[in-house]
């Protein structure tokens, strides 16, 4: 699979919900292959939530469960601005402060704009690769 292009993915908007989000497939491929199944949204929120803490237990009770996903949308969403980590404690957990207000905006929306900074973070991460766009003097050459 071919990586996605960086500019696609900084200029995407999450107000068009028929518009495909650049580098989505890839994240879906990376979990496939690593997890052997087809992750959802809440699947793919605990396994950056874990990656965060750094620190795995046998079993997670549902506060727990939703405590990890708090910290991988906290995570992703400092990628873009939203957010940024005041402390980590003592048990690994980061604690964020809010820096600007999230956007109003619909659930479609809101699901897009979480998948877009999934994008970035698998990609800022190295899970996954996104082409840069090429550059006039590669179209040129091509």
């Amino acid at each position: 699979m071919e990586p996605w292009n960086l500019e696609e993915l900084r200029e995407h908007k999450a107000d068009n919900p028929n518009a495909p989000i650049p580098g989505w497939p890839a994240v879906v491929g990376f979990m496939m292959r690593r997890f052997d199944k087809i992750a959802d949204l809440k699947s793919i929120l605990f396994v950056i939530g874990l990656r965060e803490l750094g620190t795995r237990q046998e079993k997670y009770t549902k506060e727990e469960k939703q405590d990890v996903m708090n910290l991988a949308f906290s995570s992703i969403m400092a990628l873009a601005g939203y957010f940024e980590v005041e402390y980590i404690d003592a048990n690994g957990w980061h604690h964020f402060k809010q820096i600007k207000p999230l956007p109003n905006m619909t659930p479609v929306e809101q699901e897009r704009l979480i998948k877009g900074q999934i994008v970035q973070y698998f990609a800022q991460t190295g899970l996954i690769k996104l082409r840069e766009k090429p550059s006039s003097t590669d179209e040129a050459t091509a």
